[in-house]
């Protein structure tokens, strides 16, 4: 966290060695708007420069329940507005719009449910990919597992994909 006055910002950065990728993000946050500015560079060993993407997110708060967020990647020319509603402490549904080019538009709808305080599930039907998506977290005491599925409109549920993470937090 950095602090210039009374404004605070907050970085992050990650470095993958096994990709040679470095990700940054860096946030502004006043009151219930915040300013967010991402960059993502590959290669770094050899060229980071070279290969490298941007991205900036403004957020608003709408009120407790209710946030508008729009996003635009500057690399892929790509801009997304979201609209995400908190229905109670447990339920939200995130419905987002992506504009790529006058051809090339898409939607989504997201839902969440916290189940508990060790498991969530998200619930997306996206028309850009076009794909149901369901995907279950559980915190366990030495770290998460992420399952997540997702199957194709229009096609046979063995043709989607399957993923299970399973992250360790190891104490020392």
């Amino acid at each position: 966290r950095l602090e210039f006055g009374d404004q605070k910002l907050k970085l992050d950065a990650a470095y993958s060695p096994g990709k040679d990728s470095l990700r940054a993000k860096v946030a502004a946050p006043i009151d219930d708007f915040t300013l967010t500015a991402y960059l993502m560079l590959s290669d770094v060993s050899k060229d980071p420069l070279k290969s490298h993407k941007e991205a900036v997110e403004a957020s608003l708060k709408l009120g407790n329940d209710d946030e508008a967020e729009l996003f635009y990647d500057v690399s892929a020319r790509t801009i997304a507005g979201r609209y995400t509603r908190e229905l109670d402490d447990k339920n939200s549904v995130r419905l987002q719009y992506t504009f790529e080019s006058q051809d090339k538009h898409s939607g989504a709808v997201k839902l969440k449910h916290k189940a508990d305080d060790r498991n969530s599930f998200e619930v997306d039907a996206d028309l850009g990919s076009r794909s149901y998506s369901l995907k279950w977290k559980q915190n366990t005491e030495n770290g998460r597992w992420t399952v997540k599925t997702s199957v194709p409109f229009d096609s046979h549920p063995k043709d989607g994909q399957l993923s299970i993470k399973r992250r360790f937090d190891l104490s020392t």
